[in-house]
């Protein structure tokens, strides 16, 4: 989902006006768990770090991201609730619909997409 991350971020982005990198920093964890269930890829990377876990590199990306003073959820940019409840089915129908989804390692289901969205709101790890 490096592709769904940094796809996904830019429908976020001017749907909402979250920046970019600012999106990207807040998707990014939960990409890596959802994506580590296809690729040994991130154990590697966590090894840069000192850790071995795709896990631990997901926390290690999250916690770059608080030593930069980026927010922990979308929601932290003054997201309406209802607006983003209106907008969340039309946000993972175009992240589907993206040919960045194409190349991304693990083929997302809408059902994934929109949980990781709404656990990115939410400011919440999930375990796909």
């Amino acid at each position: 989902m490096v592709g769904n991350c940094s796809r996904h971020v830019p429908s976020d982005g001017g749907t909402f006006g979250v920046a970019h990198g600012c999106g990207n920093a807040i998707l990014m964890p939960n990409v890596i768990r959802f994506n580590s269930k296809a690729t040994d890829k991130y154990e590697a990377l966590a090894a840069l770090f000192g850790k071995s876990s795709a896990e631990d590199f997901a926390q290690e990306v999250s916690d770059l991201r608080a030593s930069t003073g980026v927010a922990g959820s979308l929601k932290e940019y003054g997201i309406d609730e209802k607006e983003w409840e209106e907008k969340l089915d039309t946000l993972t129908e175009n992240a589907m619909k993206d040919p960045c989804t194409l190349f991304n390692p693990r083929k997302p289901e809408f059902a994934e997409i929109k949980a990781n969205f709404q656990a990115c709101h939410d400011g919440t790890a999930i375990n796909f």
